[in-house]
């Protein structure tokens, strides 16, 4: 079983949305490594932290919160 790691997403980034697959409604992030990943809409933080250097509002989210680990779809949309 792989551990869970942490998602680190930027507050002010927040967009919401639908999985074009299942159609499950999604919140977008833009994480700190500057991707877009998709977040269950009903997850929840964590854990919240303003960032140092900038201040902006940081959310962390356990990576079961992410769509691709409750998306029955999610195989289809595998970069890997």
């Amino acid at each position: 079983m792989a551990k869970a790691i942490d998602l680190h997403a930027y507050d002010d980034t927040k967009g919401r949305g639908a999985c074009r697959s299942c159609h499950a409604k999604i919140e977008w992030y833009e994480l700190h490594s500057g991707r877009k990943h998709r977040i269950d809409a009903d997850s929840v933080p964590v854990r919240s932290y303003h960032e140092e250097e900038t201040g902006r509002l940081v959310l962390v989210f356990s990576s079961d919160d992410s769509h691709f680990a409750s998306c029955p779809d999610s195989q289809k949309w595998s970069r890997k």
